[in-house]
């Protein structure tokens, strides 16, 4: 019986083509050391031989793939898409986008900008100016006495005793010097004032001025009573930097006599 080593091998000369089929080698009888690289082409692996748990990971790299891969009859899984997928450049359009923007956290918008501010019932706070249609600032102006009783034609001196009180007073809105008044806003201002007499004989009569020039004519009356009154009210349309003082024959002082000034709206 011959051995294994005894007859001569047989060269690969010696094999016709095709002589040999799967059937003639044993499983693993094949090693990798045996296949020459690029012996086995396209034309030798049959179509679906070659399946997934076939291909190691991470033997198809990028240079394996074409340039152009149709995956529209396939379904591609993705981890969720964050932040820093997407480029700087990338300029997505506001038409892409759905959802409200109230729900995009840190939207920087203010609440404002969610609200229909041109329905008056969702303005709920603050204070509109006159300018605006509101009211503006609600405490403005003074209400004031006078500081010291007179009994020759003057100009009155005041002041906020026994009740009085100046609000508002700024660069912006008016100067109350206790005599004149210098306003810095343009507008409609109203002023009341009431002068009662401090002695039994004499006229009681009560002048407006404006920028140095007399504008009103409250009289009284000649050889008035004691506490006899002159009052008037009158409403004044102002440029900025008008003053406005008043005059008097004679006056009470403190809360026997009154002078109250506004401006109609409030403040811009």
């Amino acid at each position: 019986m011959a051995t294994y080593g005894s007859y001569k091998k047989i060269s690969a000369d010696a094999i016709i083509d095709g002589s040999i089929v799967s059937a003639d080698l044993a499983s693993g009888a094949v090693a990798t050391a045996n296949i020459a690289n690029g012996a086995i082409t396209e034309d030798k692996i049959a179509a679906g031989a070659v399946t997934q748990n076939k291909v190691g990971s991470g033997a198809v790299g990028t240079d394996e793939l074409d340039t152009s891969i149709d995956l529209s009859g396939k379904t591609v899984t993705y981890r969720s898409i964050t932040d820093g997928d997407i480029n700087a450049n990338a300029a997505i359009t506001t038409s892409k986008l759905s959802g409200p923007v109230a729900s995009i956290g840190s939207n920087g918008l203010a609440t404002s900008a969610f609200t229909d501010t041109t329905n008056a019932s969702n303005i709920s706070s603050g204070t509109l100016a006159h300018a605006r249609g509101g009211r503006g600032t609600e405490t403005t102006g003074f209400s004031v006495m006078p500081s010291a009783r007179g009994n020759s034609y003057g100009t009155v001196s005041w002041t906020t005793a026994n009740g009085g009180h100046i609000t508002g007073q700024s660069s912006n809105t008016y100067a109350w010097n206790g005599q004149t008044v210098t306003v810095y806003q343009a507008g409609i201002y109203i002023s009341l004032c009431e002068i009662i007499t401090a002695t039994s004989t004499g006229e009681n009569d009560m002048f407006y001025y404006l920028n140095g020039s007399r504008i009103t004519d409250f009289r009284g009356g000649s050889s008035v009573g004691n506490h006899a009154a002159v009052s008037g009210a009158i409403m004044l349309n102002l440029s900025a930097n008008d003053q406005v003082y008043i005059n008097a024959n004679q006056w009470h002082e403190n809360y026997y006599s009154r002078w109250s000034w506004h401006k109609l709206g409030g403040w811009s």
